[in-house]
């Protein structure tokens, strides 16, 4: 698929593919009492053109995110010459979906650890900078 008919959470997912690859993750933050928290994460997967990323129910960045579910992702590609910044509103997906999601994410390679909760964000706004 060529990148003028790639959607853009296909264009985000490919990017975060790129980050992966070449620094081993990305970062989410969010804020732990009125101060920025973050940290590096590596999983997502993009399903029905959204892109989803998980994380523990029993972590602080889950307490953190139902507190505060406005976050940011940010990754280096290009030998760090390029990142992207992605951010807005996360959305948990609970319930049957989300044990579906969930048992989706434990079946990707290297994530036998991945819990229940799974985390769609949405409404993001997208920032890539060269």
């Amino acid at each position: 698929m060529s990148n003028e008919t790639m959607t853009a959470a296909q264009k985000v997912n490919q990017w975060l593919n790129q980050c992966v690859e070449e620094s081993g993750t990305f970062f989410l933050t969010t804020i732990d009492e009125n101060r920025p928290k973050s940290r590096p994460i590596s999983f997502h997967m993009l399903k029905d053109g959204v892109n989803y990323f998980g994380v523990g129910q029993m972590k602080e960045v889950y307490r953190q995110m139902k507190e505060n579910p406005y976050v940011e992702i940010t990754g280096l590609m290009g030998k760090g010459k390029q990142f992207i910044r992605y951010y807005g509103k996360a959305v948990f997906e609970e319930g049957e979906d989300g044990d579906k999601l969930s048992k989706e994410a434990l079946e990707q390679p290297g994530y036998p650890v991945m819990k229940k909760f799974m985390l769609r964000v949405q409404d993001m706004f997208l920032r890539y900078f060269t």
